[in-house]
């Protein structure tokens, strides 16, 4: 493999890191990486009809009850992650900080 080759997969690779978010960076820990994953995985869920009744059926539950089931599991997700970045920044936190912040993820409405 030359050097050229390198520099090129190297710098394709830095380009799909900044352009898909999960595809992590390389300051992203094991853990970090595996909770977004799992994030990533129940967006899909909700978000995806024909899933959300596969797993409604599976579990003998109603759809509804599954996508709030799964919507309960993206919000502790989402606060786990904010309260991990806030304790490694030593940053106070703050739930009226929360609300004066938008929250970067879709809330989907229930149907």
């Amino acid at each position: 493999m030359q050097a050229s080759d390198r520099f090129n997969i190297n710098s394709q690779l830095e380009h799909l890191q900044a352009k898909y978010v999960g595809t992590g960076h390389a300051d992203l820990n094991r853990f970090e990486w595996a909770v977004n994953i799992q994030r990533d995985s129940y967006a899909s869920y909700v978000g995806h009809y024909p899933l959300l009744a596969y797993f409604a059926i599976a579990e003998n539950e109603s759809i509804g009850r599954e996508r709030y089931n799964f919507m309960q599991v993206l919000l502790f997700l989402f606060l786990f992650l904010l309260f991990l970045s806030c304790w490694v920044t030593r940053k106070q936190f703050s739930l009226i900080e929360l609300t004066e912040e938008p929250i970067s993820f879709v809330m989907l409405p229930l149907l």
